[in-house]
């Protein structure tokens, strides 16, 4: 496989609310969302989007949803599990520094060319495969019948948001799967594949800011603080890992027309991606783009962009607010 990788696709698939409120209940909703055969439109997934997905059930209470499967024909060669997973109890679960195991927060993790499920608190989760550890991905905040639970879902990897139902807002993000591209096919710059597989959180301790885009501090950068905001990848060809997070920011707080060229196109940013040398400083050596994700500007999330009005959709528009303007990144629609 060569570079440029092919850019990534996403369904936006129904949301979901939470039975109870639990972790088991956003489990079971994430579970959900994510295994359906169709998208929010009602459209069927392409084969090329459909991953596998199971859930850990012992005594019928869900603990872990996790793939099983990636897409038939990935050009994925490590196809990794990805696995987001949590309880009320007081398990040992291996974390992935700075976090420690906090009761009821989402955690998830990824593992590279894994095994069959064993237990997502076993040291081996998937039996066999470098395994991240766990981090923190969002707090308890919606882990109950008032948040709604929404996934996106491309080729290689998946974003998950949760959001307070009524108001549209203070949001908790996940993305997870072969979230990098490297700068180039060097020895160690990036996998057999030229993929970086990782994740990035809102953290299980706050939800995203909501001047994300302009504040160095807070999602897609990485925390060294336990339960704060995350990002890293495996060293390629490696078991270890790699903090990391965007290089830029904007200069001001998001406005329409950063969304926009000069022209009134609406156009999005591609996210420089480098190694974490201290919180939220990250100046480390670079490890190329986040795939997938485009900065965009200040706009209501929830939205679509569209060639026309009744055309297919071209770009989902993801953000911090679902009732107005605010920080706000844009994912590539799946046709």
């Amino acid at each position: 496989m060569s570079l440029p990788l092919p850019e990534l696709t996403f369904y936006k698939m129904p949301p979901q609310v939470p039975a109870a409120s639990t972790v088991v209940g956003f489990l079971d909703a994430l579970y959900t969302g994510l295994s359906s055969a169709t998208d929010y439109r009602g459209t069927a997934l392409a084969a090329t989007h459909v991953w596998t997905w199971a859930r850990h059930t012992p005594a019928a209470v869900t603990d872990a949803v996790y793939n099983t499967a990636v897409p038939a024909g990935s050009p994925m060669a490590l196809a990794p599990a990805i696995i987001i997973a949590g309880m009320a109890g007081a398990p040992t679960p291996t974390m992935l520094t700075p976090d420690t195991f906090t009761a009821s927060n989402i955690l998830s993790g990824i593992v590279k060319t894994p095994g069959v499920f064993n237990a997502w608190d076993n040291a081996n989760p998937m039996t066999t495969g470098p395994f991240s550890g766990y981090w923190r991905a969002v707090g308890t905040t919606w882990n109950s019948t008032g948040a709604t639970i929404q996934g996106y879902i491309s080729e290689e990897s998946i974003f998950a948001e949760a959001y307070t139902t009524a108001t549209g807002q203070t949001k908790g993000w996940i993305y997870i799967g072969a979230v990098g591209e490297p700068l180039g096919t060097a020895v160690g710059s990036g996998e057999s594949d030229n993929r970086l597989y990782g994740m990035f959180v809102s953290g299980g301790a706050s939800a995203v800011s909501t001047s994300w885009l302009s504040t160095a501090g807070a999602m897609w950068n990485h925390s060294t603080s336990a339960g704060g905001h995350h990002g890293g990848v495996f060293q390629p060809g490696a078991a270890t890992w790699y903090a990391g997070g965007k290089r830029q920011i904007f200069t001001n707080v998001a406005t329409a027309a950063e969304a926009q060229d000069s022209g009134g196109v609406n156009v999005g940013d591609l996210m420089r991606f480098s190694r974490n040398t201290a919180t939220n400083q990250n100046d480390g050596a670079r490890l190329g783009l986040i795939r997938g994700i485009y900065l965009y500007g200040a706009s209501q999330a929830g939205r679509v962009l569209q060639h026309s009005s009744g055309a297919p959709d071209y770009y989902h528009i993801v953000g911090v607010d679902n009732t107005g303007p605010d920080d706000a990144f844009l994912l590539k629609a799946a046709p």
